[in-house]
C-alpha cells in the first residue's frame, strides 16, 4: 500500500462506485434537499479524501524513484 496512513473506512462514501450512485441521488428530483444536502458533504468529503490520497500516492512514487537513482 502506498499510503497506509489514508483510509476511507470512516466515511459514508467510500469509493468511486459508492460515489457515482450517491451523486446519481443527489440530482433526481424525488430527492428531498435535506438529502441532497446530507449526500452532497458526503460527496465533497469523499472527494477531498480522493484528491489527499492521490497527493500521497504521487509523494510516495516520487520517493520511491528518488531512493531507486541512488
Amino acid at each position: 500500500m502506498l499510503v497506509p496512513a489514508l483510509s476511507y473506512t470512516d466515511m459514508e462514501i467510500q469509493d468511486g462506485a459508492v460515489a457515482s450512485s450517491a451523486y446519481v441521488r443527489m440530482i433526481t428530483d424525488h430527492t428531498s434537499e435535506s438529502e441532497r444536502s446530507r449526500i452532497r458533504d458526503a460527496l465533497l468529503a469523499y472527494c477531498a479524501r480522493d484528491t489527499e490520497a492521490m497527493v500521497g500516492v504521487y509523494e510516495a512514487l516520487k520517493s520511491q524513484m528518488q531512493h531507486s537513482r541512488r
